[in-house]
């Protein structure tokens, strides 16, 4: 999406949510507000809300158990009916939270027709839902009376996966209002809106309706004011295509600073961009000397060579 847009990245695991957020800031990404809800509980405040809606139904399993054998070993089909009880409801829910026009992704990792099938027609029975094509492809399995598609580990490189698209017909609806969120007076480069909170600030493309939703992040997390100075996030530094000074470093020094160590190099004072063939790696800060370690100790990687 090229940071235009915005996704809503949620697992109701907030340790799994924990590291989508890693991986957010690793990667410099900036459309993405990252949550941590039961949407059973909420969902009613975003009615006819999104535009697309991927829903990774938990499941049983049984498309991993080439992969996993202790999947293999807790698999039951008591299990798989206890899963369809909460994919129809996860499923209906989404639904309802899906936008006119819109379109739901559906999918399990689980060969069973009562999660797979069985939930989209429980769908179709209960709304006004409609199946959307998917586009063919030759590693997909389907046949002229299968609703969605398979993907099988000897058809297609990887595990066993169900997949199946819905529409919601278009219809009026009522567009959610602004949300009314206390700006920042301060004007950032690659950015839209500023908003602090406390000390820290964030950067966002984008305003959303937050109630009731328990954030991770929102937006891109710039950096800690201290008086007149920010202290830059690694999220803001690997999302910024500009900033200056830069610092070009070689093969070396970026093995060093990955470990978490310093670097002897003569620079001017303050802060500098650090890039190793033209990427991002840092916003280190340099005293003239040397230039210290500002690297998130989740992302130093002591073993590499």
């Amino acid at each position: 999406m090229n940071n235009r847009g915005l996704i809503i990245s949620n697992d109701i695991s907030r340790s799994r949510a924990g590291k989508i957020l890693e991986n957010v800031e690793r990667l410099g990404l900036g459309n993405i507000m990252i949550t941590s809800n039961d949407f059973s509980l909420i969902y009613r405040n975003y009615i006819d809300t999104f535009d697309k809606i991927v829903l990774d139904a938990p499941c049983s399993g049984s498309g991993m158990f080439r992969k996993n054998d202790l999947v293999k070993l807790d698999w039951t089909y008591e299990k798989v009916l206890k899963c369809q009880e909460i994919q129809k409801q996860l499923i209906l829910i989404a639904y309802q939270m899906l936008k006119p026009g819109g379109l739901l992704s559906y999918s399990t990792c689980s060969f069973s027709y009562e999660e797979d099938e069985e939930v989209i027609k429980y769908l179709l029975a209960n709304t006004d839902a409609e199946l959307s094509p998917i586009k063919k492809c030759e590693l997909f399995y389907t046949t002229e009376n299968t609703i969605g598609v398979h993907l099988f580990p000897h058809h297609f490189p990887g595990e066993g996966h169900y997949i199946c698209h819905i529409k919601k017909p278009l219809r009026p609806f009522v567009r959610m209002r602004e949300p009314d969120i206390k700006l920042s007076n301060r004007t950032i480069e690659g950015f839209q809106f500023v908003v602090n909170y406390g000390s820290t600030l964030f950067g966002l493309s984008k305003l959303f309706p937050t109630k009731g939703l328990s954030i991770i992040r929102n937006g891109v997390k710039i950096g800690e004011v201290s008086g007149n100075v920010i202290k830059y996030d690694i999220h803001y530094a690997r999302f910024m295509n500009s900033f200056s000074p830069t610092l070009e470093i070689d093969e070396s020094d970026c093995l060093e600073y990955l470990k978490g160590n310093y670097l002897k190099r003569e620079h001017q004072s303050g802060f500098v961009m650090l890039k190793y063939q033209g990427i991002n790696i840092d916003i280190a800060k340099s005293d003239g000397k040397i230039i210290k370690n500002r690297y998130p100790k989740y992302l130093k990687r002591k073993n590499i060579a």
